[in-house]
């Protein structure tokens, strides 16, 4: 129990000496790059200078530049002269000046055997770093928590989803599919209730749309929504999604990791925007005619 103590109190102050400069350094790299996305008028240049700095936020502890200050210079004591040493003297040794050493003195060894009291061990006491440590690694526990709960209601969605059926609109997400260059077409479902469509699995990409979307939408209008779904399985986003999302959970407490996750969902949606009108034709005004009305009907 004493060495795990130990081991938290070393760790906690070990986090104390380099979560301020990794936190600094992680605050300059983000407003580097949010000047940096003033200069560029392309939402995927954008996306991935954000993804810099949650990897940059990820790789905190094993990323962070050594910064140390100048060692202040000694005092020296004007009074005090300096020994010079000539070492082309012919003295003899026995006549040089020698300063005698004293014994080293031998410490009291403690009384053991018949009679001899024996000191009860003091128990090591956690340090505030190490407690605030277990803090840190608490939340994020929690915030691991939520995570699994989020992904739990997910499945129980499209465990209760009802596959599409509509040829039409099957061939609609093959085509669309297609033009993107996507080989696998993903599973079309409809999911019960309202809602706005959206792509999820990793190994088995789903496309769930809302019930009613054929009726209210024109062919051409579906289209444009599928393309910009399927624009994220195109850029691989439910993959890097993670990265933000674990950087949200690891740093909860600093405000450049929430920065850098809302950012980055913000370019990756004009990304996707920016695929569907170049794959779907059309002009920006019709689209947004579309965007709008998906919304309205969540």
């Amino acid at each position: 129990m004493t060495e795990l103590v130990h081991a938290l109190n070393d760790a906690g102050a070990a986090a104390v000496r380099v979560v301020p400069w990794a936190l600094a350094q992680s605050t300059v790299v983000a407003l580097a790059v949010a000047g940096l996305c003033r200069l560029s008028r392309s939402p995927e240049v954008r996306f991935w200078l954000w993804q810099a700095v949650v990897v940059k936020l990820l790789l905190l502890p094993f990323w962070t530049v050594a910064l140390t200050w100048p060692d202040r210079a000694v005092a020296v004591d004007p009074q005090r002269q300096p020994v010079v040493v000539d070492l082309t003297a012919t003295e003899p040794v026995s006549r040089l000046p020698m300063t005698p050493i004293s014994p080293p003195v031998a410490e009291p060894v403690p009384a053991t055997g018949i009679g001899a009291v024996e000191m009860p061990a003091t128990s090591a006491a956690l340090t505030w770093p190490a407690w605030a440590l277990l803090g840190w690694a608490g939340v994020i526990a929690w915030r691991v928590i939520i995570l699994a709960r989020q992904r739990w209601r997910l499945r129980a969605l499209l465990k209760n989803a009802v596959p599409c059926t509509d040829a039409a609109l099957i061939r609609l997400a093959a085509v669309s599919a297609a033009r993107l260059g996507i080989r696998r077409v993903p599973t079309v479902v409809f999911a019960n209730g309202g809602g706005s469509p959206f792509v999820c699995g990793l190994a088995w990409p789903t496309l769930v749309l809302p019930h009613g979307i054929a009726r209210a939408f024109s062919e051409y209008q579906i289209r444009q929504v599928l393309l910009h779904e399927l624009a994220h399985l195109k850029r691989g986003d439910l993959w890097s999604g993670w990265l933000p999302e674990i950087a949200r959970a690891v740093w909860f407490f600093h405000p450049v990791a929430h920065w850098a996750a809302a950012r980055i969902r913000l370019e990756r949606e004009l990304a996707c925007d920016r695929l569907a009108l170049a794959y779907g034709g059309g002009d920006a005004a019709d689209y947004a005619d579309t965007l709008v009305r998906v919304a309205e009907r969540q």
